[in-house]
């Protein structure tokens, strides 16, 4: 069912709210992970706000309804084993975009990224998911700076 809420996640007074009030809400939007559907709307509000306007993706696109199924099924089992065919964008989906969620709003969470290799994994991890905690402008204002003091690691 469709929400009569226009900017479903964010509360309905979103545009009322003072500067404060709007990232407050935008953050509570990423975090409430309670259920399945709830871990659904925070991943697509995450994507849409926080990185489709940075210009995260070489050409946004909207997601087809198996990464929303991926992304339910994430919430509701906790193993899980994904196939989809070559370039329906999982790597992107599961790769990338959970983790950053997972990583602003959930910092004790453990993900396991298995790649190829350890330079795929290192690649993703410091050129992709670190570049977007480190300059992304979006999360860094809601969600602050998440770089690590010098010396404690990646």
């Amino acid at each position: 069912m469709l929400s009569p809420n226009p900017y479903h996640p964010l509360p309905a007074d979103y545009t009322e709210l003072t500067r404060e009030g709007q990232r407050l809400a935008r953050v509570a939007a990423c975090t409430k992970q309670d259920t399945p559907a709830d871990l659904v709307d925070a991943w697509s509000f995450f994507r849409a706000y926080y990185l489709r306007q940075n210009s995260f993706y070489k050409r946004w696109k909207p997601s087809p309804r198996f990464h929303f199924e991926i992304v339910r099924d994430l919430g509701q089992h906790s193993h899980n084993a994904i196939a989809a065919p070559r370039s329906s964008a999982k790597s992107t989906v599961l790769g990338a975009e959970i983790p950053l969620l997972l990583a602003l709003t959930r910092p004790r969470f453990r993900t396991l990224l298995i790649l190829p290799t350890v330079r795929r994994a290192t690649d993703r991890m410091v050129t992709v998911i670190g570049a977007q905690l480190d300059t992304n402008p979006y999360i860094i204002e809601d969600f602050g700076n998440q770089r690590m003091p010098h010396g404690r690691g990646v």
